[in-house]
């Protein structure tokens, strides 16, 4: 398990992560642009200390003025063997879209 600190930090990071989608999915792409780009640099943060993100977003225009969105931070679990550790590295690398060369 990650450390308290880092949990913490994760955690606010995944907050403020949640903030910038709900106020920039529906804008226009040149509006949300800066906000956007902070998201990418927020979710690369994350993924730094190891954690996978997944994040989904919905939005009713009849009952909603915002999307409601779900930010999920999945951490490996501790004391893996070579093998899941093997397994796990090459999941976490397709599902997050960074090449392993």
């Amino acid at each position: 398990m990650a450390n308290k600190e880092v949990q913490e930090h994760v955690r606010t990071l995944a907050n403020t992560l949640v903030a910038l989608l709900k106020d920039n999915l529906l804008k226009e792409p040149k509006l949300a642009a800066v906000a956007m780009a902070q998201v990418q640099v927020i979710l690369r943060e994350i993924e730094s200390f190891g954690f996978l993100v997944t994040w989904r977003a919905q939005f009713n225009p009849l009952k909603d003025k915002k999307p409601r969105v779900d930010v999920t931070i999945w951490e490996p679990k501790p004391n893996m063997t070579p093998e899941q550790q093997r397994l796990y590295d090459e999941w976490f690398f397709r599902v997050s879209g960074i090449k392993n060369d």
